[in-house]
């Protein structure tokens, strides 16, 4: 049995936070495994086995000056350093760009094998300042391998580190009800993801808009919180949708939302590897999702299982919209096309490439 260390800021809502929790479920089955958070546990959204311990540093304070900042860094090495030392590990995986940076850094000379993970497309992740990146060069060799999603963002970082490999995102085992119970009134358009510039929901609104103009059958909802969200709520207003259009926060039982549903939409102007489009496509749901750098185009064969669609092209997401929405029949095959990437995905499956990695 292997003592297992994962590092990561929170396990607040978020996909790589939901992949932790994942893996951490299911390797604490066969291992040790503990979970470092840099932050707290204040925010804890996905479910942890009983079996994981949870280490919280509550490390993450803003800082009032540069100075503040150096010394809130040193702090956290610091009571990072000893809390992994304190897990015993024989791994460690690291989640998330400056988590990665700092786990390489608190780890000098402790001689410990050490896997870090990207999960986002590092051309777009604005996020990072200058310092940050200089770091990545020259704490990311150090590592024992660099994880990544998909094939683009493996040319963009495989330069950082010898041993750079693709894993997946995993995907819930559970029990997938293929009829959907809803409203047969309405169709129902549903999207999910951080209200952030991001998730292209703005984008979004305005294609949804188009399209109602046309079907007042039409519904839509997007699930997520995040700093736009009284954006978006004014932009609602401003176009005459705020009965029609959705903006219910957090969803604690997200295969509800899927089964109520008749299009997901993924808006995005970037990915990693999008989570809500994976799931949707194992429930059955035609999607439609802009070609965004980086991850659909690697899950979706336009037309075949999904839809791809330029990124911030209001008027082709409007007319896919009203095409799905008058094509019953396509949207069915779809569906039959989009649930074959489940067994791609599987938890189980993902682990096992964790482990032999």
């Amino acid at each position: 049995m292997k003592n297992v260390t994962f590092v990561i800021s929170t396990l607040s809502h978020g996909g790589s936070e939901r992949v932790v929790s994942l893996l951490a479920n299911n390797l604490c089955k066969t291992n040790n495994v503990s979970i470092v958070l840099v932050g707290n546990e204040e925010n804890k959204f996905y479910h942890i086995e009983d079996m994981v311990k949870v280490i919280s540093l509550d490390a993450m304070r803003p800082s009032k000056n540069k100075l503040g900042a150096i010394i809130n860094n040193l702090m956290r090495l610091i009571r990072l350093r000893n809390a992994i030392k304190k897990s015993r590990p024989d791994l460690v995986i690291s989640f998330l760009f400056a988590t990665n940076v700092l786990v390489l850094i608190a780890c000098l000379f402790l001689r410990l094998k050490i896997i870090i993970s990207e999960r986002n497309d590092p051309d777009n992740y604005k996020e990072s300042s200058r310092i940050w990146n200089v770091l990545r060069k020259f704490t990311y060799p150090l590592a024992y391998a660099l994880v990544v999603q998909n094939k683009n963002i493996l040319k963009k970082l495989e330069r950082y580190c010898k041993n750079t490999t693709i894993i997946a995102n995993p995907l819930v085992n559970q029990n997938v009800k293929y009829q959907l119970t809803k409203d047969n009134s309405v169709i129902q358009l549903l999207a999910m993801g951080s209200l952030s510039e991001q998730k292209g929901f703005d984008t979004l609104i305005k294609s949804f808009q188009k399209s109602y103009q046309k079907n007042n059958s039409l519904r839509l909802r997007i699930i997520g919180e995040g700093h736009l969200r009284k954006n978006l709520e004014n932009l609602l207003i401003k176009l005459n949708l705020e009965n029609v259009v959705e903006l219910p926060g957090l969803c604690p039982n997200p295969p509800d939302e899927f089964n109520r549903s008749d299009i997901f939409i993924l808006s995005s102007r970037f990915e990693g590897s999008p989570n809500a489009l994976l799931e949707a496509m194992t429930f059955g749901l035609p999607c439609i999702s802009t070609d965004c750098p980086s991850g659909p185009s690697e899950i979706i064969r336009n037309d075949k299982n999904g839809i791809l669609i330029p990124v911030d092209d209001i008027d082709t997401l409007s007319e896919k919209i009203d095409y799905l929405a008058a094509n019953k029949e396509v949207r069915d095959n779809l569906k039959i096309e989009s649930r074959k990437i489940k067994n791609l995905f599987d938890v189980n499956k993902i682990s096992k490439e964790w482990v032999s990695l």
